[in-house]
């Protein structure tokens, strides 16, 4: 049993890379539930399979069992995946978060012991137990389904958290080109790679077989088909008790020691575990199981970090899933010779001992010899990068190269950007996101020309119709405002509440949201009656020229008509507006609203144009009348300026006003 369940785990290890990519597809909370719902199925299938043995069909059950192994690994996997949707709500012990979601599986240890406790105290079946256990795990599908965030509240969570959107997720499932990609980031650093895989393989040979046959051993060893069961319920027990005591502190010793002092205290374990695995102590043997216990956790988290300095980080869940893969295919073969020799050497405890003793050696001369590679041949400083994730990381911050964004940033090496790009410290990304120099930025647009940007605004993402509206989320005593589309007194507030209008209105739209009553009335005001404060503006070194004399009155109706347009969907009449409205009254209509709109009716209003103007039109609008890049440029930098005021930035707002 404990042999079938060490081969589905290694075999399951092979599905990290899908599993990452349900993640990234579907959202934390979608993978949670169905990995819920996968191991309530594997349970069942094992539950069944259990019944099938217990009534005396063994051999005919044997595929069913492992099968259902196997199903429970995956679900499992893919349910603590899922609970990487919470990183970004605990910015701060993102490390203590990652050591417990591992130790999840180590802890599970316990769950064989609570089992045979309840078959003996109620004297319950295998079947039966395993049966109640596969209701429990449905019900953690409901537990999840409420729990975990949702994908649209990872993204926003990792915004506030960043000061930046992230990269919205694939509409597509990619399998096979993710793979091929993961595969051409490894064979950047093939030799490297080469190296470290060999000494995990005969690293990771000695723990499998020594916890895969622990009945076997322990019954040889000490003479006793009692003492058999004792040493697999110690490795059991200490698994789940070293790794409930050390989860918290082994990713903190793995900082404080460096990689290199690391791969040598490794080395010492399992020279430690090869001494002692074959004395025929009960005080050795607690030692060995506790020392391979940690071990594991160690090997796990080693090839965690060193895939973090070879992987850039929007590739790294299927790098690592990848390279997980092929270690474990290799380290199936070293693995299957060690427990080939059980069979073939004279039974007794040397049947054992001599296979640990091969493997044991052969893992720390493999891992000996690979420190000392490793202090030669050091990781790169910062991960290497595909051409296409150069430029895809680029475009968020509106250039087409990492040279543009070493400008706009002002970082002045390619090897610091890569640094601050791979830092997933939220307070290192914020200060990344607060250098951004909105004025270079737009030099540099200014130095593109027309085509490059209608290729970028053509690879854009279009609007996402399904995003969930969340334009009044954390506002207090919402006020519902709406507009009066047929008004036509220049006096009366182009915004009220229904209470106020002394005759019902033909017909009433949701305009924007407010926080209170004052709020409201402070708005209406400036919509009528603020026409100096523009001027203001504009002569404090707008780039935008100040409207002639009658220009506020034609610049409001200007964006009067392009909202109308937008409310009422009429595509015709956005083209229009772009291809036929002056260009300084287009820039003077953009800053209107930003004078006068909230946040929430601005997002409206740019959700909707997207949708009736995608990027790829707006292309093709561009090239019609490439003048406009004017209009897309102040666009960008007014979304800069946004994104680096929310990161607490410090800027010069569009109306040339220092803005905290």
């Amino acid at each position: 049993l404990t042999a079938v369940s060490q081969a589905g785990t290694a075999l399951v290890m092979m599905f990290m890379a899908p599993i990452g990519l349900i993640f990234d597809r579907w959202g934390s909370r979608n993978t949670g539930t169905l990995g819920a719902a996968i191991a309530m199925a594997g349970f069942l299938i094992v539950s069944l399979a259990t019944l099938g043995a217990e009534s005396g069909y063994g051999d005919e059950v044997d595929i069913v069992f492992i099968t259902g192994t196997l199903v429970c690994d995956f679900g499992s996997m893919l349910n603590s995946f899922s609970f990487m949707g919470m990183i970004w709500h605990f910015p701060d012990k993102q490390a203590l978060l990652l050591t417990l979601i591992n130790a999840t599986y180590q802890v599970s240890a316990f769950l064989p012991l609570v089992m045979e406790a309840v078959m003996h105290g109620f004297g319950s079946s295998l079947s039966m137990v395993l049966l109640a256990y596969a209701c429990v795990v449905g019900a953690a599908c409901v537990v999840c389904w409420f729990a975990v965030p949702n994908q649209q509240e990872y993204y926003a969570q990792a915004k506030s958290v960043l000061g930046m959107p992230l990269p919205r997720p694939p509409k597509n499932v990619d399998f096979c080109g993710m793979i091929q990609k993961a595969w051409a980031v490894l064979r950047m650093d093939t030799r490297a790679h080469m190296a470290s895989g060999a000494a995990m393989t005969f690293a990771f040979a000695l723990p499998y077989f020594y916890a895969s046959l622990a009945t076997g051993y322990g019954e040889a060893l000490f003479g006793r088909k009692e003492d058999g069961t004792r040493l697999a319920e110690l490795c059991t027990s200490s698994n789940g008790i070293v790794g409930l005591a050390l989860a918290p502190f082994v990713g903190s010793l793995a900082d404080s020691l460096g990689l290199k002092v690391f791969l040598g205290a490794m080395a010492i374990i399992l020279a430690t575990c090869t001494a002692l695995c074959g004395i025929g102590s009960w005080a050795a043997q607690i030692v060995v199981a506790c020392l391979i216990v940690l071990f594991m956790a160690l090997l796990n988290l080693f090839m965690s970090r060193y895939i973090l300095q070879y992987a850039p980080p929007n590739r790294f869940g299927a790098v690592q899933g990848l390279y997980t893969m092929s270690v474990m295919l290799a380290a199936g073969p070293v693995s299957g010779v060690g427990l080939s020799m059980v069979d073939v050497l004279p039974r007794g405890p040397d049947a054992y001992r001599w296979p640990m003793y091969a493997q044991g050696i052969a893992g720390t001369i493999a891992l000996s010899l690979y420190a000392v590679y490793y202090h030669f041949n050091p990781p790169p400083e910062v991960p290497s990068l595909l051409d296409e994730d150069e430029k895809e990381i680029a475009k968020g911050f509106g250039c087409q190269s990492f040279e543009e964004v070493m400008e706009v940033v002002r970082i002045p090496t390619r090897r610091d950007l890569l640094k601050a790009l791979s830092n997933s410290d939220p307070a290192a990304m914020k200060t990344l996101v607060r250098s951004i120099d909105p004025e270079k930025m737009m030099e540099v647009m200014a130095r593109r020309p027309v085509e490059d940007i209608a290729q970028m605004m053509e690879e854009s993402p279009d609007a996402d119709e399904d995003d969930d509206d969340d334009i009044k989320t954390g506002t207090a005593e919402l006020v519902e405002v709406t507009v009066k589309t047929e008004a036509t007194n220049p006096t009366e507030p182009l915004l009220s509440t229904r209470d106020e209008l002394n005759e019902e209105p033909e017909e009433f739209v949701m305009m924007g949201v407010y926080t209170s009553e004052d709020d409201r009335q402070r708005r209406h005001s400036k919509f009528v009656s603020d026409p100096i404060e523009m001027s203001e503006v504009l002569a404090e070194g707008e780039v935008v020229d100040a409207p002639p004399s009658g220009g506020q009155d034609r610049v409001r109706a200007r964006a009067d008509e392009l909202e109308a347009a937008l409310r009422t969907g009429d595509k015709a009449a956005v083209n229009a507006y772009l291809l036929e409205c002056p260009i300084d009254e287009m820039l003077s209509v953009s800053l209107w609203q930003e004078e006068h709109l909230s946040d929430a009716e601005m997002k409206a209003m740019d959700k909707q144009f997207s949708k009736l103007v995608p990027g790829s039109e707006f292309a093709k609008i561009l090239r019609q009348r490439p003048e406009l890049r004017e209009v897309v440029q102040q666009a960008m930098k007014r979304a800069i300026q946004r994104r680096v005021k929310g990161a607490g930035g410090s800027i010069k707002s569009a109306f040339g006003k220092g803005k905290k």
